[in-house]
């Protein structure tokens, strides 16, 4: 007989089985070592989960964040100085901001009382002077959590392949739930309060700031605290008003 088949998929549903690149990853299940063919699809797919998982924009900076730490002593000063004085708030109020540092401040994220801040820090860089060498460790810290999760699961992924993409999965299903446990055991083996007991607090300011990652492809607001810092302790602290 001639005519129209008895049935027909629809035109939307035939374009989308024959173009939507999900179907490239169902063949990952089902051709032996085709995994490894199209691993970084399968990455890709998987980046959004990831940033969900990790913090969003948070885990987008960390990248950047590391990179500045291993180039510049001053950057890593003042992220342990950072750590420091977020250990200090959670300690006063139960507040866990997220800490960024740069050349000549720090910034923490999710606060907006100066005088809270600027507490905090005079009072970390004190007992960092007086030898707590633990303060430097913050396990909320996003960035040592992203790297955990990137170096967990690259450590359990080639072993892991032998059960083929599941195997990608669970890597990074388990270097997520390692991170926190092993993030503090990075920071402790890399970062040094050294540096920061040479720093001084010099001015603090509440603002709101645009960052971008990724080259700017992923712009994100965020408001805080920002802490101009030092390396002179010549300098008298003050506190700045918006």
């Amino acid at each position: 007989m001639g005519g129209r088949p008895f049935f027909e998929f629809p035109t939307k549903l035939r374009f989308l089985m024959r173009f939507n690149p999900l179907w490239l990853i169902v063949l990952l299940f089902l051709l032996p070592g085709a995994g490894l063919l199209f691993l970084p699809l399968l990455i890709f797919a998987a980046l959004p989960l990831l940033l969900g998982l990790a913090g969003g924009g948070a885990f987008a900076r960390a990248p950047g964040q590391l990179w500045a730490l291993l180039k510049n002593a001053r950057v890593r000063a003042n992220f342990v100085l950072a750590h420091a004085a977020a250990r200090v708030l959670i300690e006063r109020y139960g507040v866990a901001p997220i800490c960024w540092s740069g050349e000549n401040s720090f910034f923490l994220s999710g606060v907006s009382d100066e005088n809270a801040v600027y507490e905090a820090a005079e009072q970390a860089l004190a007992r960092l002077k007086s030898g707590e060498d633990d303060l430097k460790v913050y396990p909320a810290c996003p960035v040592f959590r992203a790297l955990a999760v990137v170096l967990a699961a690259a450590a359990l992924v080639v072993p892991l392949l032998a059960l083929g993409p599941l195997g990608i999965v669970f890597a990074v299903a388990a270097g997520y739930f390692a991170a926190p446990y092993l993030s503090p055991w990075l920071q402790k083996l890399t970062l040094s309060s050294r540096g920061a007991k040479n720093c001084s607090v010099h001015s603090v300011r509440a603002c709101t700031r645009t960052v971008s990652a990724w080259g700017g492809r992923l712009n994100t607001a965020e408001s805080g605290v920002e802490v101009s810092t030092s390396a002179q302790d010549v300098i008298e602290a003050e506190i700045v008003e918006d």
